[in-house]
């Protein structure tokens, strides 16, 4: 192990752990995964067995305090997953869900998807050329939270249909400055996006007229109170994010057409 991405907040301890680099919960759910993009899978995808998609970038203590992000995501993910399961029940109540929790999960996967690269990303001034900025160190472990229109968005309209397939796809956001201001993330079709930039905003960054997948009317919805899905006739699910006392009032964000990116 070079390093502990968060060795700056402190408490390393344990040894270098052997982390998923994403969740082995959503991971176990296959019997083999095809991954592209890695330095060793650059030029063409590979089929992996799940328990080799892992890491060496926490200590012990680290990784285990960062266990508890998971559940959201991989509650979302079988959610989506069982959309377009016909064998499936529709969802009887509705299901929350802890957008903190589903945050948390995105930035420090995020992180550890970056770090399989040879350099860190190039982070924005002034955070400058460290493996990951302390601030976001912190609000990996919900001892801080982003703030100033950072954090999570979904991009979409209601009554928008998507593909729901068994992937994640991960893209930087590259802000004006030439930094990695953010990532776009396609979960299970779902197109959510983290925004990390201390000073851009995600609508400032990309074109006006940016058209991503063909949505020409999509928007961005900034921390989301949550998405009702249907199997037609039926509803099948219902499931509210939860951003707990004090968190940021919900509104659309300034992108009335096609701004995304």
């Amino acid at each position: 192990m070079v390093f502990c991405w968060a060795s700056s907040i402190g408490g390393c301890d344990g040894g270098p752990s052997r982390e998923h680099i994403i969740s082995e919960g959503i991971l176990s759910l296959f019997s083999g995964v095809g991954v592209h993009g890695f330095p060793w899978c650059r030029d063409a995808p590979k089929t992996v067995g799940p328990s080799s998609l892992t890491s060496h970038v926490l200590c012990e203590r680290h990784n285990s305090e960062l266990s508890s992000t998971d559940a959201a995501a991989i509650t979302l993910f079988t959610i989506l997953r069982n959309h377009h399961d016909p064998a499936t029940p529709c969802y009887p109540h509705p299901v929350s869900l802890d957008g903190f929790a589903l945050e948390r999960w995105l930035l420090k996967s995020s992180i550890s998807v970056s770090l399989q690269e040879s350099e860190p990303p190039a982070w924005p001034k002034p955070w400058g050329k460290v493996p990951v900025p302390r601030e976001l160190a912190l609000v990996a472990f919900d001892a801080s939270r982003l703030c100033l229109r950072r954090g999570l968005y979904w991009r979409g309209i209601v009554g928008q249909s998507f593909v729901s397939e068994d992937r994640l796809d991960i893209t930087p956001c590259v802000g004006r400055d030439g930094s990695v201001g953010g990532f776009r993330w396609a979960f299970r079709g779902l197109q959510l996006y983290l925004w990390l930039h201390p000073t851009d905003t995600l609508v400032e960054v990309f074109p006006r007229h940016t058209v991503i997948a063909g949505e020409t009317g999509s928007s961005l919805i900034y921390r989301p109170n949550g998405m009702t899905l249907r199997r037609p006739p039926a509803l099948f699910c219902e499931f509210r994010f939860l951003w707990g006392v004090g968190a940021p009032n919900n509104e659309m964000q300034q992108t009335a057409e096609n701004r995304g990116g």
